[in-house]
């Protein structure tokens, strides 16, 4: 509750209180005008907790983007059940954007890739191809480093045995844009750690 919202119902049950209490003091013992009172007060006391809890509630972490089809220029999948989305600054002189999406209508290949940065130094980007996707519909991961992780300096590459795909929602070469979901498992060779990204979306220009 807002503390304007708070304040509105304080006089609200204020100007409710002025009122009943003149009846009560007109038609009822003194006796009824005093539990009458006490009701109203525990009432008003309430309505102020309330607002004093909803102020102190603890803001909400990061949440995907919805799934879009109009060139939101978004991206988001949870990696290991948490949420995980582009973050940190472009720096085209390396290569490195927060998400660089590309569709070559030459070939009809689909190349995305994310780039989340914790420091100037160290980040975590997921990549992801589709080869030969001309129309809408569920299309195969290309194998490969799909995900690395800067932080545990690990490439993880395509576990090949594990569902991989991405599905094409919108796909206008008119616009520029291509939209659509996506869910693979990656695995480190050496470590045989393993990510598990689920519930992907990205809606963006190219």
């Amino acid at each position: 509750m807002t503390r304007l919202a708070q304040s509105l119902k304080i006089k609200i049950f204020e100007d409710l209180l002025k009122i009943d209490l003149i009846r009560v003091q007109n038609n009822t013992s003194m006796q009824h005008y005093k539990s009458f009172l006490l009701l109203c007060t525990l009432t008003l006391a309430l309505a102020c907790s309330c607002g004093k809890d909803d102020d102190n509630a603890e803001p909400q972490g990061e949440q995907l983007p919805p799934i879009t089809t109009e060139g939101a220029n978004t991206f988001g999948c949870l990696v290991n059940g948490e949420v995980w989305l582009p973050a940190g600054g472009d720096s085209p002189f390396v290569g490195l954007f927060e998400l660089d999406v590309d569709y070559n209508e030459m070939n009809n290949n689909i190349r995305i890739q994310a780039k989340r940065e914790v420091d100037e130094n160290i980040n975590q980007t997921i990549a992801l191809l589709a080869l030969n996707a001309d129309t809408l519909g569920i299309y195969t991961i290309k194998s490969g480093i799909r995900f690395y992780d800067l932080i545990k300096r690990r490439d993880y590459y395509i576990d090949t045995l594990t569902t991989r795909q991405i599905e094409i929602l919108r796909l206008d070469t008119e616009n520029d844009i291509v939209s659509g979901t996506f869910e693979f498992t990656a695995i480190d060779p050496d470590s045989q750690d393993t990510v598990r990204v689920t519930e992907g979306r990205f809606d963006a220009h190219y």
